[in-house]
């Protein structure tokens, strides 16, 4: 996994949506409604994120159908999940953007980008300075779009599955061994690149 960050402000937006897709915070009703969130069970598991706090931001169609999704999980929930059950205490002052999605008739079209984007805006109008983002290393699309969306590598981690559920992590400078459910920690990582 590569770890991004930006700065929370709207100097990725563009000028105007197209196709006449609309940008906005997706509701629960959703999830047993659209096409893109029945998929891989995505239906049962998404009310129970909101409930825990996270929130979900996507392009919705003139006629409501979410187009694309990204997750969004700021300081006042705490944690997000990262990886084979690890999770990023969340920094005061960022927020981390995950588990992102586009349906197929709207790929290729930029809205993962365009979303990054507004989600870097809507940060910054909450008050929070950062916005990081993970992409896995061998995901060179997604990299672009983030870099796209004025997002700079902030480290490398890989996470590798051990026996018993523990999980060694490898950062520049750093490896540690975590247990599943347990934590990556933004705060204690601010002395490199000012996180």
């Amino acid at each position: 996994m590569i770890l991004f960050r930006a700065p929370a402000d709207g100097a990725a937006l563009p000028a105007r949506e197209s196709e006449g897709l609309d940008f906005r915070e997706i509701g629960r009703d959703a999830f047993s409604r659209d096409a893109l969130f029945r998929e891989a069970g995505r239906s049962a598991r998404f009310p129970q994120r909101l409930d825990q706090g996270h929130r979900c931001f996507g392009f919705a169609t003139p006629a409501g159908e979410t187009a694309a999704y990204l997750w969004l999980t700021t300081p006042d929930v705490g944690m997000a999940p990262f990886e084979l059950g690890l999770a990023w205490r969340i920094a005061t002052g960022a927020g981390y953007v995950w588990d992102c999605r586009t349906a197929p008739a709207f790929r290729n079209r930029g809205l993962f980008r365009r979303g990054l984007g507004r989600l870097r805006a809507r940060c910054g109008e909450e008050g929070l300075d950062q916005v990081f983002i993970a992409a896995r290393a061998d995901n060179a699309a997604s990299q672009r779009a983030i870099t796209a969306a004025g997002f700079s590598m902030e480290r490398p981690v890989s996470v590798l599955r051990l026996p018993g559920g523990v999980c060694l992590v490898r950062e520049p400078g750093r490896i540690a061994l975590r247990r599943r459910g347990g934590l990556l920690d933004l705060v204690a990582q601010a002395g490199r690149g000012g996180a």
